[in-house]
């Protein structure tokens, strides 16, 4: 059984799901997601477990706080469960990108133990079922491009935007104070 939310953000209607397992899907804001909202509505089940409602108000919280620059990284428990092993290790090697930073997908597929394997790890990350939570629009081509991105190009320009300016702000915060 699944828990589902759907939330307006100032960055558009959202939604996640949720299994008792942990987080299962991210539907991020756009007119090109509308239908995945609508499928993600039909997940919804009174029955759903207590753990599946608790990570997906979890993640909404998470997600809310995000884009307000007020975290940094998604904590949120995962359900990757149904994907393929390659899939899992490449998601799981780019949660561990650092906010404010980017990787290639070279780079991404060595940390994920498969280094020749740039174009698979660019086929799993436009299979990502948890985008934010598992930060693929950190993961940018080769030649200085984007990428692709499931949200589009615009958004993904808007989040990492958002990051390194909430990563420079914080570090210029943190500098000791020159005395004169």
């Amino acid at each position: 059984m699944t828990a589902a939310r759907i939330f307006k953000t100032p960055w558009g209607r959202m939604g996640v799901a949720a299994t008792a397992r942990g987080l299962a899907r991210v539907v991020l804001p756009g007119k090109k997601n509308a239908r995945a909202l609508v499928r993600l509505a039909t997940l919804e089940s009174r029955e759903a477990p207590r753990a599946a409602r608790a990570h997906a108000r979890q993640a909404e919280h998470q997600i809310r706080e995000y884009l307000r620059g007020r975290r940094r990284a998604l904590t949120v428990r995962l359900d990757l469960a149904v994907l393929p092993r390659f899939q899992k290790k490449v998601l799981l090697a780019a949660r561990r990108i650092l906010y404010g930073r980017t990787v290639t997908y070279g780079q991404l597929a060595a940390r994920a133990g498969r280094p020749r394997a740039a174009r698979a790890v660019g086929q799993a990350m436009a299979r990502n079922p948890v985008p934010l939570a598992v930060p693929c629009h950190r993961v940018v081509a080769a030649g200085g491009g984007l990428g692709g991105f499931g949200g589009g190009a615009a958004l993904k320009r808007r989040l990492l935007a958002l990051e390194f300016y909430n990563a420079i702000s914080t570090q210029r915060s943190q500098r000791p104070q020159r005395r004169d």
